[in-house]
């Protein structure tokens, strides 16, 4: 008989196999928990990926991966296998108030800069960029929180110039009041299509600058990982085999699936395609692989330490599982 678990992750193209049931993990009968924003949730249940698993909700899930450095410097009671249902460069997500007088990084020092909150992927990511491709010192910046920190008991650092929480605007509502001078965003603003808005891009050419620091780190962001339950893996290690298999065939499932014109909407999709597979060459930018990505989970490392959201500069061996387990 199967093994029933309960996973959370979001609805992506590439989680759709699992939605579908084109892909189903060798001796697991899985049952599905969609946490995509706007998904209509129970009462009492909370938001996201990351706080189904914090709640004990489910079995697997979905991860932020900079509030996983934060729960396993904390003493989790889960631990990561090397899949990565979401990943994003981030040069394209730094807006900044065109009156601002902010024409390069470098000028975001001794500005107020928001951040959705100080362990969140996205900032980490952008800050890490920021501070190693372009010298932006990170304590010169002053960073404005928009909400609490996803880990309970995760306290705000006294070594970093964090304000307070904003509470009474929306992050683009306090950019455009000149309330802060920049903000990180995770997801895209409408705003910035608009081009009589006061928000703009600190990269205007953004597919352009995150080409050439792919070039330059072979670095394709890891926004979310995927974490397990310790007392699954202390009592059946081979689910690790079976999810890892699985999540590379829904990788390789979705490619097959999307090489189709007639599956987007976009009008000129596949030669879309066709320049970023040009682009890309033989590195799979979603391979579910350990040491395809170790200098990417590394780097996440590093930043996390260097900008204080944990204290311990980990290895990813430290707090990935590299395999299956046997």
């Amino acid at each position: 008989m199967d093994l029933k678990l309960k996973m959370a992750c979001k609805l992506y193209d590439r989680t759709l196999p699992f939605y579908l049931g084109w892909v189903k993990p060798a001796g697991i009968e899985l049952e599905l928990v969609d946490v995509s924003e706007g998904v209509q949730k129970a009462p009492g249940v909370p938001k996201g990926h990351t706080s189904h698993m914090h709640a004990g909700l489910v079995d697997m899930s979905e991860h932020s991966a900079s509030v996983y450095l934060v729960m396993k410097e904390m003493g989790c009671d889960f631990t990561a296998i090397p899949v990565f249902p979401h990943r994003r460069f981030r040069h394209a997500y730094i807006f900044v108030h065109k009156d601002a007088g902010i024409t390069g990084p470098k000028d975001l020092e001794g500005r107020r800069v928001g951040v959705p909150r100080l362990a969140n992927t996205a900032a980490l990511w952008a800050r890490g960029a920021l501070m190693h491709a372009y010298g932006v010192d990170y304590d010169k910046v002053h960073w404005v929180p928009f909400s609490e920190e996803y880990a309970e008991g995760m306290d705000k650092s006294s070594a970093v110039d964090l304000a307070d929480v904003v509470t009474n605007k929306t992050d683009i509502e306090a950019l455009k009041d000149r309330e802060i001078d920049a903000y990180i965003s995770p997801g895209e603003a409408e705003e910035v299509l608009d081009p009589n808005s006061k928000v703009g891009r600190l990269f205007p050419s953004f597919i352009d600058v995150e080409k050439e620091y792919f070039r330059q780190t072979r670095i394709f962001p890891i926004m979310h990982t995927f974490v397990l339950r310790d007392s699954l893996l202390r009592d059946e290690p081979w689910v690790v085999r079976s999810m890892m298999d699985a999540w590379q065939q829904a990788i390789d499932r979705t490619y097959r699936f999307i090489r189709d014109q007639r599956k987007s909407c976009l009008v000129w999709y596949s030669d879309y395609w066709a320049q970023e597979r040009a682009f890309f060459g033989d590195w799979d930018p979603w391979k579910m692989d350990f040491q395809h990505n170790y200098h990417i989970l590394d780097a996440l490392c590093q930043y996390g330490y260097e900008q204080r959201l944990v204290e311990t500069r980990f290895k990813p061996e430290d707090i990935w599982i590299p395999g299956p387990l046997d």
